[in-house]
């Protein structure tokens, strides 16, 4: 500014030394200057009129400055009812985790955040968390912002399904994500956090956008980011476009037609348990369909059958009970054992020994134990399977839209009946999940919801190598044995363009074909 303001200055100065002359053959200067209608602007008549009046030095009468107030009021207010935000969202390897910028405080500092809609906290590495837990995370300081408040007597201290954890204090901030920003935002300052979360150097926390009602903070729960501004949207909505190996998009308050085509499909969400949980009206694996819908299946690749094999039925866990955990240790509940004593990530709990004879019974690797980390997602552990989840003989699928999980776990029927299709994959107890030789064709796996059906790649499917030699691969598809319900992770949610809508009425969650 300062030195436009001199070379404006220097042009002026010039200008006034070279006073205009006819020189021979030159034509005296002059410029045109384009009109350009304001954009956004709204024409009202009482602020004109005050203009106008205080231009020529006249008072403006009291009940004409008292009409303009609330009219600049209620025009404050409209405009705060339209807004909207995007942000680019970018995946790590594998697209194990998906993370994305946020500003918080003032001055603002900015963060690379976890979008998680399987839990509901936003917390963030700090200054408060213990020196030994942070190797390369960014860190929020709340005394380094003059609008953070410190939320006396709150505590937080979340566990998620897989085992990992973080506790510590609660401030309330400015957040601000791609440029919609909420001025007091519950921020989870972290004291304590878990081994998985020191490892992960790149994300420096999550923010939840699951329902409120999943909120650790203590005594009194928080807002989500979501609840908190979602009044103040265009639409009481969230989309996300999740990409393949590349940054995709969340929006809020609107829905960019140009991420989708055809129609975006909606179901009903169930939110009881405070997730955004829904029923897929069937499913297919390649070409063959299980379901009530009759709509067609997408794309797919390879060939399709409506049942397992017994080879591929004799290499899933088998159904004896046991008090172990299943793929990824999503906490207590019947485990599921194949003959193998299995553990879920991190070690949590260990699995029933079951009397199964199939189960391949490779060793799981340091490289694989690392490759692991933060696969499975970060729900809040839960209590009970869902009323209504899929079970051997249901052709139905139930189960939530979870960002923060990174596979598709799906019930074990639905597994056996995807890898009988997959040349020589089977299930391994001690590496916790199907594999099979990197080198395989691995159909594709398609949902549907209403009209729309959604078609996972095979690519998507054929996951990541389990170790260094890039022989075996991890299927994106796992069994959902000990969780509790069905999760649409990423593997499934990057094949749609999702859109999470809480407007008052039911909440819905709607799909459709991405743009290639």
């Amino acid at each position: 500014m300062v030195s436009a303001m001199l070379l404006t200055a220097g042009l002026a100065a010039g200008a006034l030394a070279a006073p205009a002359t006819n020189v021979p053959g030159h034509r005296k200067a002059g410029f045109t200057v384009p009109q350009v209608r304001a954009v956004g602007h709204v024409r009202h008549g009482p602020t004109q009129m005050a203009k106008t009046l205080l231009k020529f030095g006249k008072t403006v009468p009291d009940e004409l400055t008292a009409t303009i107030k609330a009219w600049k009021i209620s025009r404050r207010e409209e405009m705060m009812k339209r807004s909207q935000g995007s942000a680019i969202t970018t995946p790590e390897q594998y697209d194990t985790e998906y993370l994305t910028p946020v500003q918080i405080g003032t001055p603002a500092q900015t963060l690379n955040l976890d979008f998680d809609s399987g839990s509901s906290d936003l917390w963030v590495f700090s200054s408060e968390t213990e020196r030994s837990d942070v190797a390369g995370q960014a860190t929020y300081n709340p005394d380094s912002s003059s609008t953070s408040k410190e939320l006396s007597g709150a505590s937080w201290d979340i566990s998620y399904g897989d085992g990992s954890s973080s506790s510590g204090n609660v401030f309330t901030d400015v957040v601000s994500v791609g440029g919609v920003s909420f001025d007091s935002q519950a921020v989870e300052t972290a004291k304590n956090v878990s081994t998985s979360f020191t490892s992960d150097a790149n994300n420096d926390g999550l923010l939840g956008l699951a329902f409120s009602t999943l909120n650790t903070v203590t005594p009194t729960a928080q807002k989500t980011f979501f609840d908190n501004i979602k009044g103040s949207l265009d639409s009481s909505l969230w989309t996300v476009d999740l990409k393949s190996d590349k940054p995709g998009t969340y929006n809020f308050g609107f829905i960019d037609d140009t991420l989708h085509t055809g129609d975006i499909a909606y179901t009903d969400v169930d939110s009881s348990q405070g997730f955004w949980m829904f029923t897929a009206d069937s499913y297919s694996v390649g070409g063959s369909s299980s379901g009530n819908s009759t709509t067609g299946t997408g794309s797919s690749t390879g060939s399709g059958s409506s049942r397992a094999s017994a080879s591929a039925s004799s290499a899933a866990p088998s159904a004896t009970s046991g008090s172990g955990a299943g793929p990824g240790g999503f906490g207590p509940g019947s485990g599921s054992s194949s003959g193998n004593t299995g553990s879920g990530r991190g070690g949590q709990q260990s699995g029933g020994s079951g009397s199964g004879s199939g189960a391949d019974s490779d060793s799981s690797s340091d490289s694989l134990l690392d490759l692991l980390t933060g696969l499975f997602g970060r729900s809040p552990e839960p209590k009970s399977r869902a009323s209504g989840s899929s079970s051997a003989a249901a052709t139905t699928l139930t189960g939530i839209a979870d960002t923060g999980t990174t596979l598709a776990l799906l019930p074990q029927s639905v597994c056996e009946e995807y890898y009988a299709q997959v040349s020589g994959a089977s299930y391994s107890s001690s590496i916790g999940g199907y594999v099979f030789s990197c080198d395989a064709t691995t159909p594709s796996f398609s949902y549907t919801v209403g009209d729309v059906t959604i078609a996972i790649p095979g690519d998507y499917i054929n996951y990541s190598p389990v170790d260094s030699s890039g022989s075996k691969c991890y299927g994106g598809i796992q069994p959902d044995s000990d969780i509790g319900f069905s999760i649409f992770g990423d593997v499934a949610l990057k094949a749609a363009f999702v859109v999470f809508k809480d407007d008052g009425n039911t909440p819905q969650i709607g799909f459709a074909a991405k743009t290639l």
